[in-house]
């Protein structure tokens, strides 16, 4: 593979798998993509003045020859870089979601924005963060039993292209049964919920020439099944297969 465009210090990437994982002969689809990006991106004054905190290598093949190979493209940073006002800010959770179409990155103090790998270009999603590092309650609205108490512990586990599983504990009490005036526990158990992001498309508050309003990238979560896993007594989840 070719070198970086420049010396990443803090770097995120995204891996995105092609359709053609042997690089076959289907020379017009690009294969494989690896994106690299600064955690801590600096302040640029334009995207072309950008010293590649941002890039790009794609397993595809060129002009001149048929035969596939890993070429490195310099990529915009996200909008919020450009800004006069910008200030350093990490990123703090990012995402590959539609199999590749988008990444998907929230940064703190900023929101959440979506590059499309196919036009390049970037949107904002909104102002919620992604949720990782105990922010799913905030996004996430699971709607338990009302006898279910919960134990206070929430685990996000990021399963790639933009589905995550939540597993939240939580604990039941024997009904009319004291131990020295607090409840008996009845079962601990752990609830594992499949959640995935998708990009979708709402409609903006703003109207174009055509007095009709325009549409703007979003995203959407798709809840999927989910299963209870009681504890024997007060073991704990080692492993889950």
């Amino acid at each position: 593979m070719p070198s970086l465009h420049s010396r990443k210090w803090c770097p995120i990437s995204f891996s995105v798998p092609g359709p053609d994982e042997d690089g076959g002969p289907e020379n017009d689809v690009p294969g494989s993509c690896l994106y690299i990006m600064e955690k801590f991106m600096e302040k640029v004054t334009s995207a072309y003045q950008d010293q590649g905190q941002f890039e790009g290598f794609i397993h595809t093949s060129s002009e001149t020859s048929f035969r596939k190979s890993w070429y490195r493209h310099s990529l915009p940073p996200p909008p919020y870089v450009l800004d006069p006002g910008y200030q350093p800010a990490g990123i703090h959770s990012q995402a590959v979601l539609g199999g590749g179409s988008h990444l998907c990155i929230s940064a703190l103090g900023h929101g959440t924005y979506c590059f499309d790998t196919a036009s390049r270009e970037w949107s904002h999603a909104g102002d919620l963060m992604l949720p990782i590092n105990g922010m799913a309650d905030d996004i996430w609205r699971i709607h338990y039993p009302p006898d279910w108490d919960s134990y206070g512990i929430t685990n996000v586990i990021s399963l790639g292209a933009g589905r995550f599983c939540i597993v939240k504990f939580f604990e039941t009490m024997q009904v009319g049964t004291y131990c020295f005036g607090e409840p008996v526990v009845d079962d601990i158990f752990a609830v594992f919920t499949g959640v995935e992001l998708l990009p979708s498309r709402a409609k903006g508050d703003k109207l174009n020439g055509n007095g009709k309003c325009k549409w703007r990238r979003g995203i959407r979560m798709v809840q999927h099944m989910s299963k209870v896993h009681v504890l024997a007594g007060y073991t704990t989840i080692e492993v889950v297969f």
